[in-house]
Formats: structure tokens, C-alpha cells, sequence
């Protein structure tokens, strides 16, 4: 009986003790997070051979945001959608495009988490890196990132720096 009483009381005490480190742990982790997130447009950049793929390294992003953290609402992670605030709507919608759209960085205090272009579904040019359709802006309540490649299943946006940033402040929905 005693045998039973100890492994039991010694299951309670570490399945406690795991429980409250984690939960520690987790707290400090979104606490470290520092820095908020935007989307800048680029005023330089180089492409891959053949490709409209951005060279993360060579890219260089405005001096102001086109969309500050204040008008990114929410962020959907299954869905990678950035609901942002009728401003930042406005200010995609106006933004010029020619044959391609004008490429972008989502960024974390200014270092760039990935890049990809505000490239319009009426281009007659396909886009074969991470897009967003400003003509869609509408129809999916806010700002879809497409992957490079539609048969590529990963998602740019799910950066774990990204997600716990807008965890911190609330605004992952999921």
C-alpha cells in the first residue's frame, strides 16, 4: 500500500512541478519579446536569376511604414490574413502598380521577416514569389499572403518571432 501512496504522491508532485515551469517558462518567453510588426515597401532590391524571388540580403526598406503596427487588427494564422484598419486598407488600394506590384517586407523593428509584392490578379505576368492581391482586399476581409509556389504549403507568416508578438498584444486569431 505504501509502495502504491508513494508513486502516486511522486506522480502528482512532478506532473505539478512540469505543469508550473512550463507555464513559467511560456510567460517568459512572451515577456522577452520586444518590437513591433510593419509592412514597409522597398526602395531597393535584387531578384533571383529568372525568378521574381527576393533576395532577402539585398533588399532595402523605405524610411516609413506603409502599414504600422496600429493598423494590423488581427493576424490569422491558418489563413495567413492580416486584418488592418480602413488606413492601411486605403493605402494599399492606392498604392500604383505597374506589370508587377510594388514589393514589400513585413518586418520586426525594421529587420526584414520576408518580403514579397502587392502583385494584382490583373497582371498579365504570373507572380512565383509570396504575393498579396490588393485587388482582393475586400473578398478576404483583409490582406492574404500567398505562398511562392500554390502548391507550397508553408506559410511566411507564421514566423515564431511574428506569432509571439501578436500573442503578446492579442491579436493572433487562429
Amino acid at each position: 500500500m505504501n509502495y502504491i501512496r508513494i508513486k502516486y504522491s511522486a506522480f502528482i508532485l512532478l506532473t505539478a512541478l512540469f505543469l508550473f515551469s512550463s507555464c513559467e517558462k511560456d510567460a517568459r518567453n512572451e515577456k522577452e519579446v520586444k518590437g513591433n510588426v510593419c509592412f514597409y515597401l522597398l526602395k531597393s532590391y535584387k531578384t533571383g536569376e529568372n525568378s521574381m524571388e527576393i533576395m532577402t540580403g539585398s533588399a532595402r526598406i523605405a524610411d516609413n511604414p506603409i502599414i504600422g503596427y496600429e493598423d494590423i487588427i488581427s493576424y490569422n494564422t491558418n489563413l495567413n490574413i492580416y486584418n488592418i484598419s480602413k488606413k492601411a486598407r486605403d493605402t494599399v488600394m492606392s498604392l500604383t502598380s505597374t506589370v508587377s506590384g510594388p514589393p514589400f517586407a513585413v518586418t520586426i523593428d525594421k529587420e526584414i521577416i520576408y518580403t514579397g509584392y502587392f502583385w494584382p490578379v490583373t497582371s498579365p505576368v504570373e507572380c512565383d514569389w509570396i504575393h498579396i492581391d490588393p485587388l482582393f482586399i475586400d473578398f478576404w476581409d483583409g490582406l492574404k499572403v500567398m505562398p511562392a509556389n500554390y502548391s507550397d504549403k508553408s506559410n511566411p507568416g507564421n514566423d515564431p518571432d511574428l506569432i509571439k508578438i501578436f500573442r503578446r498584444d492579442k491579436k493572433l486569431v487562429k
